[in-house]
């Protein structure tokens, strides 16, 4: 710029990154911020109010309008890319929570859904956030069945957990433990199953067949149930053993099922083929 001859050269700036107003909810290392345009954005977690937004992904209603959170309690990064945000409140059997689901590029997956008491606890272990105010984080083991499979298959362990599921899960946790991503048994695709009132579990047993067998007792009789090892639905009804299927028994599960102080070893010869030992 050049006046009565005397020149001078000023610099403009041009700033046009979005940067932070308010941190809406944080969960673990990802957060909800609104932004200085007014947008709803998910970006890595800790940052503060000023702070200029460099990656980030915008929430979309759709591929043209803009979404507006209301009452998030946490928010979500699955493995896969995609998000939720979990909206609700109350704590213990009252509480009620919805999730609504994005893609990895922000846009909105259908309408938000319900969540059953035992899905609130598992959104918890993703979070990393204790939502229905029991002071724990995720689906805690309250009841030790079958802490390491039988004296074979030493894999797999049966508990039941605060949210009353009883889940397969890994050999060797105890009560207090969060449960994780085990296997929750199902009597039918909306309902889990239970341990039948006055059975005890004896055993469980995994087939390369793809069959879960628990094994349960009610005074001297055995019974066997079976479901399916990849999805947890039950498979038909609980059968009650003979005599002879409880030594076949014996054999695979390492247990004196009968009382007899032995061992029987029947099952060498008359276990099915395919048994995972």
């Amino acid at each position: 710029v050049t006046v009565n001859k005397a020149s001078a050269s000023v610099a403009v700036l041009d700033d046009n990154s979005i940067r932070v107003v308010d941190t809406v909810v944080e969960s673990s290392d990802i957060a909800l911020y609104k932004t200085s345009v007014g947008s709803f954005v998910l970006a890595n977690a800790g940052l503060s109010s000023g702070d200029g937004l460099d990656t980030y992904v915008p929430l979309m209603a759709s591929v043209t309008r803009a979404f507006v959170p209301k009452n998030v309690s946490a928010v979500l990064r699955y493995e896969d890319g995609s998000y939720g945000l979990l909206s609700g409140s109350g704590t213990g059997a009252k509480a009620a929570y919805s999730e609504q689901k994005f893609s990895q590029d922000g846009v909105a997956k259908g309408k938000a859904t319900k969540l059953a008491a035992a899905q609130v606890l598992a959104k918890e272990t993703v979070a990393q956030v204790d939502l229905n105010g029991d002071g724990e984080i995720g689906d805690v083991i309250r009841l030790v069945f079958d802490g390491d499979g039988d004296a074979n298959q030493q894999d797999y362990g049966l508990y039941r957990t605060s949210s009353g599921a009883v889940v397969l899960g890994a050999a060797d946790q105890s009560e207090g433990d969060t449960a994780g991503s085990g296997l929750t048994l199902m009597a039918n695709k909306t309902k889990g199953w239970v341990v039948p009132s006055g059975n005890s579990v004896a055993g469980i047993a995994i087939t390369e067949g793809g069959s879960l067998e628990v094994l349960t007792l009610r005074g001297k009789q055995y019974s066997a149930q079976k479901f399916d090892s990849a999805t947890g639905l039950i498979k038909g009804k609980a059968v009650v053993l003979k005599t002879a299927q409880v030594d076949t028994r014996e054999y695979y599960y390492g247990l004196d099922l009968t009382g007899d102080g032995e061992v029987s070893t029947v099952g060498v010869e008359t276990m099915p083929l395919g048994w995972a030992v």
